[in-house]
């Protein structure tokens, strides 16, 4: 390993920390990078590089090995470094933005001899006469000549070559041999910080004093530019826009695009070349230009107060705006002048108070408006020619029209229309209609439906907001919402209909047949529950529980009366008392269904049937209750079948029930004890089958006169009996069954059984096992491999297997076992064998 001094090498480096310097590339300018270095033979792998390091405020030199495998230097536990001005021996920080050079001779022998070189703080040479400094193989590679002579102190380059400036290791500004200079960072002027202004290419400082620059120029064509660049490649890249000043004519240009813009001429006068748009952005291309000739000032004023325009032939005053400015007679005020073509005419005036005064018409083109706003400038309303020739006019702060005039001088309101006088018609065969309903909470109006209504041809009288009779065009029919008052005859003919109300009841929904008020007397149709009754009651259900819609007959409940049925003879056919509900008829009651009564009835001869009250003395012994409703059916004067009203039990008194394929009983059938040949619940066709008790604390279930399963109350006994499941649980054993093949997709496998094989997806030589769906919890599954040369990891994250680690199940005699939990399927042991 050598000790290597390298001339024109640097480096960027990302480094942070007080680490190794990472070489990232070369600084450009010339530089070569350590690579190179090592590829020229200038350096070695492992070579000892003295080199010197900066980034901002802080700059280290040094003696680092090259390692070019790392692509690094790996640097000393001892440098000379500074940092904000302050001295120090170890490694600076670094943040990922420095620079490394290879150090010059001078620095190599500062390293080499730093422990008894002395320190220079400066350099004196003086002589009576001319003095020079030759400088060769400086940090840059350039040889430069210091001279100090009677016309100043010069720093030149030899003849041919560049003279380089640098600082920090980094070379700040080159002059080449052509005399060009190339600056590698930003300019500052007169003290000016660069890195205090965003943007900082040049930049001139003066402090508190004016600053400045100036570009002179005497020759014959007296041009200054200064010229805005977007490329080299044609001269419209190279000139895209600049400021010109011509000294011969004493004018000013500014370009855009390589196009000329605007031009002050030497009387001050603008010429643009574009539109002049004031106060905003344009926002198209076919837009009229405002050519300004000139202002003028009013001699009583002596402020500006006018600005004029020219027409097409060039005619001044042809239109002119004025502006009377403060003292003036007409102070505040703006005036608009218009011109025939002889005569200057005023058009428009707007005053200081913000009045406006049009001389001529006011024309708007379609669609546009007359806005008023209030004093938060919001719109509340406006006056608008729509497209389709209609007059719309709004009101409201959501600017909402309220009033439309169409094409055919219609007039459409959204609101109401409020009238002190009468509304006329002045034609037999037109009519008044009103679009919308009355919002007022109290008085009498007369309403037409507008045309979004389920017939155009309807309408309403209303009171007190309330429609009180609504005529239905569709159907052509009136409705009352109150009560209708008919003084004459009501006849109703030709397929007409009297309706009264819909199911929903309640009061004044039907007919009543005293007064309006008497809700004790009258018909509607309603359905049962809260407020549905005439008087907005309860209605009630019907007597078996129904509660849907019915005809409702309402009388008073009272002793003396109630609902009567007669004929023109003046006879009683039937009635029903209104407090008892008692039916009273004159003939035979004839049914074609069944009678069910809480009474008594009983039919003499054969047969009877028997619905006994608690308080019967002969039918309740028969049946052997006393208390409680009962029911008996008798058959040739012998009783067959009774129901107890005690106990809701049934007596079949010994007799069989036969032809019935299902029985339902809601509280319980009670049957005697059997055996195995006399079982206590049988079925039809299998007498020795069946269900029976054994005694009072077991149950036997019989098959072919053979007890196979007996219960009580702590075991189940199969008899000796298998218990077939998916698998089989016989005596002593728990069979799994034979296992399934599941093969991988995407990482997942569907489960429908305790036993499982698992194979790759696409007979790959591994694949991952992350999801496995299906089971419920407390499930017990089994999982091996399908094949010996493939293999199936069982992932222990990623999805829901919850186990110790990866498996691997890499020959078919591995097996993993799982148990379904809350948060997936979890490990409860695994196998891995040869």
């Amino acid at each position: 390993m050598a000790d290597v001094i390298l001339n024109w090498v640097g480096e960027f480096t990302t480094t942070v920390g007080t680490g190794d310097f990472i070489l990232g590339g070369s600084l450009g300018g010339g530089m070569g990078t350590f690579a190179a270095a090592l590829a020229s033979g200038d350096l070695a792998d492992g070579d000892a590089v003295f080199y010197s390091y900066q980034e901002g405020d802080s700059s280290e030199i040094g003696l680092a090995v090259y390692d070019d495998a790392a692509g690094k230097l790996l640097r000393p536990a001892t440098v000379e470094a500074t940092v904000n001005g302050a001295r120090q021996t170890t490694p600076v920080e670094c943040y990922g933005a420095g620079k490394i050079v290879g150090s010059s001779q001078a620095q190599a022998d500062q390293l080499l001899t730093q422990a008894s070189s002395p320190t220079f703080e400066g350099l004196d040479l003086t002589a009576a006469g001319d003095v020079s400094l030759s400088l060769d193989n400086t940090l840059f590679g350039h040889s430069a000549t210091l001279i100090a002579d009677a016309t100043g102190v010069k720093l030149t380059a030899g003849v041919g070559t560049d003279l380089g400036l640098g600082g920090g290791g980094v070379e700040s500004l080159v002059l080449d041999a052509s005399g060009d200079a190339t600056f590698s960072g930003n300019v500052g002027v007169s003290g000016a910080t660069v890195s205090d202004y965003p943007f900082n290419d040049l930049v001139v400082g003066g402090g508190d004093s004016v600053v400045g620059f100036t570009l002179a120029t005497t020759g014959a064509a007296q041009q200054a530019t200064i010229s805005f660049a977007d490329g080299t490649a044609t001269a419209a890249e190279r000139n895209a826009g600049y400021i010109q000043y011509q000294h011969n004519i004493d004018s000013m240009t500014l370009s855009t695009a390589n196009t000329l813009a605007l031009t002050l001429d030497s009387s001050q006068n603008a010429a643009f070349s574009g539109d002049v748009n004031v106060g905003g952005t344009p926002t198209g291309t076919a837009r009229a230009t405002l050519d300004l000739v000139g202002w003028r000032t009013d001699a009583d004023v002596g402020v500006l107060s006018e600005l004029t325009t020219e027409n097409a032939q060039g005619a001044v005053d042809a239109a002119s705006i004025q502006v009377w400015g403060t003292g003036s007679p007409d102070e505040g005020q703006m005036r608009f002048y218009t011109n025939n073509g002889s005569v200057l005419t005023q058009a428009l005036q707007i005053d200081s108070s913000q009045n406006a005064t049009f001389s001529g018409t006011i024309n708007l083109s379609n669609n546009k408006s007359i806005n008023w706003l209030d004093s938060s400038s919001v719109l509340r309303t406006g006056i608008r020619w729509g497209t389709d020739n209609s007059l719309n006019f709004s009101s409201g702060q959501a600017n909402a029209i309220g009033l439309v005039l169409d094409a055919s001088s219609n007039a459409t309101f959204s609101g109401d229309v409020t009238v002190g006088g009468n509304v006329l018609s002045s034609s037999s065969a037109t009519s008044v209609v009103i679009g919308a309903d009355t919002t007022a909470a109290t008085g009498a109006s007369l309403k037409m439906y507008p045309s979004g209504h389920a017939s155009a041809g309807d309408w309403a009288f209303r009171h007190n907001n309330v429609n009180n009779l609504v005529y239905d065009d569709s159907v052509s029919r009136f409705s009352f919402t109150g009560a209708a008052y008919v003084t004459g005859k009501l006849t109703v003919d030709g397929g007409a209909k009297i309706t009264m109300g819909s199911p929903s009841g309640g009061v004044q929904n039907g007919l009543f047949w005293s007064t309006a008020v008497d809700t004790n007397w009258g018909t509607y149709f309603g359905l049962s529950g809260a407020n549905k009754s005439l008087a907005n009651g309860t209605a009630c259900t019907s007597l078996d529980g129904r509660s849907g819609s019915h005809i409702r007959n309402r009388v008073h409940n009272g002793t003396v009366g109630g609902f009567l049925w007669e004929n023109h003879s003046e006879q009683c056919l039937m009635s029903l008392t209104a407090d008892t509900g008692d039916l009273y008829t004159l003939g035979d009651v004839n049914v074609g269904g069944d009678i069910i009564t809480t009474g008594i009835y009983e039919a003499s001869g054969a047969g009877r049937v028997v619905v006994l009250r608690p308080d019967h003395p002969t039918f309740g012994a028969a049946i052997g209750t006393t208390v409680g409703y009962g029911f008996a059916i008798y058959t040739d004067e012998t009783l067959a079948l009774s129901f107890s009203g005690t106990d809701q039990s049934a007596d079949f008194q010994g007799n069989d029930v036969t032809g019935i394929s299902a029985l339902t009983i809601s509280n319980e059938i009670q049957l005697p004890q059997g055996s195995v040949g006399d079982p206590s619940l049988s079925f039809e066709s299998y007498s020795n089958s069946g269900i029976y008790m054994i005694s009072t604390t077991a149950m036997g279930v019989a098959i072919g006169g053979s007890l196979q399963l007996s219960i009580s109350d702590a075991t189940v006994d199969l008899q000796g009996n298998d218990m077939t499941t998916t698998g089989t649980v016989t005596a002593g054993k728990v069979s799994l069954g034979s296992p399934t093949e599941l093969t991988l997709n995407a990482g997942a496998v569907t489960v429908s059984k305790s036993f499982h094989m698992i194979d790759t997806e696409a007979d790959a030589a591994t694949d991952d096992l992350v999801t496995i769906t299906g089971g419920d919890e407390g499930d017990i599954m089994v999982v091996v491999a399908a094949s010996d040369s493939r293999t199936v990891v069982l992932k222990d994250s990623g999805g829901n297997l919850v186990i110790a680690g990866d498996c691997s199940l890499d020959t078919a005699h591995d097996s993993i076992t799982l148990i379904k939990g809350p948060f997936g399927w979890h490990e409860m042991c695994r196998s891995n064998n040869a």
